[in-house]
């Protein structure tokens, strides 16, 4: 009886996920993966709970991304090789295997064991969050803060220390939140925008707020530059309700080097899409600076789980593109050490692809400064054939730094650029993560999946199996 193509698939995904499950080499590495992710709640941390809450969450994730890209590289790099060695892929068709389906077949079956690997430590790292710190003192020494340092006046709370009640929690981000600037200032390197004190206002409009369930109130956070101030320097915010004119005002003494939010009655923004808040330094001798990439507004508030649910299927996105590469690299490496280097190898350039970028840049900018001197100390034939010689030297330098620019510019485009599936720092800063980041990750990650399958199948097929 013939076997179809979408059942040979699911016998060899099948077989693979069991002999898998029963491995010694994985039952190790989830073990130890646990081991680390449970001590993790006894390691020493400078400051209070809080900050223990927040490594535990950090190792937790750094765990599952470990050993679950540790996993997928070993049993992707070493089982096509295995296989074909022992011809145990025959035991379950009764004709030689296609070679996509065998390839689809392994990558399906290796999805299955990482699948359960992420989903296992995902749910062990939430329940030891949750259940195995004491949160309710978080919770208490929150309240406290936000009861000794807000301000409160009609419909407006403006508090300048980072509280939240209910530390392990999501807070989701207003993406339209833009800066103009009233009066004088003066912009300065990388997008800061100066503002003289006494002279200047620097406005702050969020915009969208009507289609959105704004929660108890809405944060802003503010990581200002300040000069003119030895140990403070006193800023006045105003929120301004821009329909209804109604506003609201609070001194803050803001300090060198040191971020701070204001908590702002949502009830205070109801009924306009346009919400402003502005910020100035009444005192002519100070001065400050606000970056767009560096204020940052929250409001409502979501499920901490499903935030880190959403954290780990980022992890696990990224450890599937382990498995297409590893599979990919097994169909021309027979030797799984080599497979295991490999894919591993590949691991460590696609969390270097920045530096890359980096790197290429450099090499322009020196090869632009390179040989534009020129010696006077000789006479004028000396002068002339140095000139020559040197002018030589330098298209030799510019072919050269060119060559070297557009390699590595296309190294970034050819290997996967790991760094983009970095979701810790949206679980440690309490930020809601945007579900179309996962789309735009799953659709990235797609483009290197189409490629492996396809210069997978190429491979095997000049192979006899």
């Amino acid at each position: 009886m013939n076997v179809s193509f979408f059942n040979q698939i699911k016998a060899i995904a099948w077989l693979t996920l069991k002999e898998n499950l029963r491995s010694r080499v994985f039952l190790v590495l989830l073990g130890t993966g646990v081991a680390v992710t449970s001590i993790s709640i006894f390691f020493p941390v400078i400051g209070g709970i809080k900050e223990k809450l927040l490594l535990v969450e950090s190792i937790c994730l750094k765990s599952i991304t470990f050993f679950g890209m540790i996993i997928a590289a070993v049993l992707a790099a070493t089982s096509i090789p295995k296989d074909i060695e022992d011809k145990s892929i025959f035991s379950i068709v009764t004709k030689p295997v296609s070679p996509i389906g065998l390839i689809l077949g392994k990558i399906l079956g290796v999805i299955y064991v990482v699948g359960i690997t992420t989903l296992f430590l995902g749910a062990f790292s939430v329940l030891l969050i949750r259940y195995a710190i004491p949160v309710n003192l978080v919770e208490e020494a929150v309240s406290r803060e936000t009861a000794s340092n807000s301000f409160q006046h009609k419909n407006i709370k403006l508090n300048t220390e980072i509280a939240n009640a209910g530390y392990l929690t999501a807070r989701k981000q207003v993406l339209s939140v833009t800066q103009t600037v009233k009066g004088e200032h003066r912009k300065s390197y990388e997008g800061t925008i100066w503002v003289d004190g006494g002279k200047g206002t620097s406005i702050w409009t969020m915009s969208g707020l009507k289609s959105v369930d704004l929660g108890e109130y809405i944060e802003m956070e503010l990581e200002p530059v300040l000069e003119g101030g030895e140990f403070f320097v006193p800023l006045k915010l105003s929120a301004i309700n821009q329909e209804t004119d109604e506003r609201e005002a609070l001194v803050v003494n803001a300090k060198p080097g040191e971020k701070f939010s204001i908590f702002i009655d949502s009830r205070m923004a109801m009924g306009s899409n346009n919400f402003v808040v502005e910020i100035s330094a009444e005192d002519p001798e100070h001065y400050f600076g606000l970056n767009q990439e560096k204020v940052k507004v929250f409001y409502n508030s979501g499920s901490f789980e499903y935030n880190f649910l959403k954290a780990v299927m980022i992890i696990f996105f990224q450890i599937m593109l382990i498995i297409f590469i590893g599979v990919a690299g097994s169909t021309f490496l027979k030797t799984p050490a080599v497979s295991i280097f490999f894919v591993l190898f590949f691991f460590l350039c696609g969390y270097s692809v920045e530096y890359l970028k980096d790197f290429s840049v450099v090499i322009a900018s020196e090869g632009s400064h390179d040989h534009h001197g020129h010696n006077h100390g000789h006479d004028h034939d000396d002068d002339h054939e140095s000139e020559s010689e040197e002018k030589g030297a330098g298209v030799v330098t510019k072919v050269a730094n060119n060559m070297i620019k557009y390699l590595f510019g296309a190294l970034t485009y050819v290997i996967p650029n790991f760094n983009k599936f970095n979701s810790e720092i949206y679980i440690l800063n309490r930020v809601d993560i945007p579900l179309r980041n996962l789309f735009f990750l799953f659709g990235y990650a797609s483009v290197y999946f189409s490629a492996c399958i396809v210069g997978s199948m190429v491979i095997v097929r000049k192979q006899e199996i």
